[in-house]
């Protein structure tokens, strides 16, 4: 009757009830997106290592937030020197940031703000 294996178990048994409902929330969430949202989000996820690198460095959430406390998601496109005149999959690029900005503004349902740096 050691209280470390009880503590143990309930913390196992909680956890597994926990990654089970939020499976199950996602499941029934993404019901509700559509076709075309979806396959972008696994366009997004199966970026390979290289262009998630780069697009990194072309979208990213700010250190700052707006005055009204929404997280300000950034959107910078340009090239590996910051060239202004380079091209880029703006399909995968896209696909990138709404992978990045769906836990925060779909799955949590938080406020936001984009600005797009041209």
């Amino acid at each position: 009757n050691d209280p470390n294996v009880h503590l143990n178990l309930t913390l196992i048994a909680w956890f597994e009830c926990t990654v089970m409902a939020t499976s199950d929330t996602a499941k029934k969430q993404d019901a509700n997106l559509s076709p075309d949202y979806l396959e972008y989000l696994e366009r997004g996820r199966k970026l390979s290592e290289k262009e998630t690198y780069y697009f990194d460095k072309l979208c990213f959430w700010s250190a700052v937030s707006s005055k009204k406390g929404s997280r300000i998601f950034c959107l910078v496109p340009r090239g590996p020197r910051a060239q202004l005149e380079y091209p880029i999959d703006m399909s995968a690029l896209t696909a990138y940031c709404l992978l990045k900005l769906h836990q925060h503004v779909v799955e949590e349902n938080k406020p936001f703000a984009i600005v797009w740096v041209q």
